[in-house]
């Protein structure tokens, strides 16, 4: 496989789905954070405690998503991972109790272990070894269009 084929296959989708993830489960709680706070009554400090518990739960999983990428499991991580958030986020959608709210956003603090710019970075590197930089560029440029 060629160098310019193995970047469309794989670097301009995983650059895609970057930008998709960071808007979807990072960039849109402070995005929404004021509606949420009108909408269901919840203060800011109880709001922002789960996106806290998110990146606390993101940051434990970590490890275990870099060992699943490492033994070769990078696209299945990443699949999982994104229907996994994509099916937060419409439950998310539904909450009404803050328990609730916290619980989606525990779970999408997992999938933030397995989508966001690290374990895309870790993949990227597995695929391209010493040549990965052009494409972790490509990615973080697309990526930073999220926002």
């Amino acid at each position: 496989m060629t160098d310019l084929h193995q970047f469309r296959r794989i670097v301009w989708p995983l650059a895609v789905a970057e930008t998709i993830v960071w808007a979807a489960i990072y960039y849109s709680f402070p995005a929404l954070l004021p509606a949420w706070e009108s909408d269901l009554g919840w203060s800011k400090t109880e709001l922002t405690g789960a996106f806290t518990s998110a990146l606390v739960v993101s940051a434990l999983f970590a490890p275990v998503a870099g060992r699943l990428i490492d033994h070769g499991y990078g696209r299945h991580t990443f699949a999982g991972g994104a229907v996994l958030g994509a099916v937060m986020l419409l439950l998310l959608s539904q909450v009404t109790e803050i328990w609730q709210f916290y619980a989606m956003w525990i779970g999408l603090g997992a999938c933030q272990a397995v989508l966001l710019y690290e374990p895309a970075f870790a993949v990227i590197t597995r695929v391209y070894g010493p040549r990965y930089k052009q494409a972790i560029l490509l990615m973080t440029f697309l990526g930073g269009l999220a926002s």
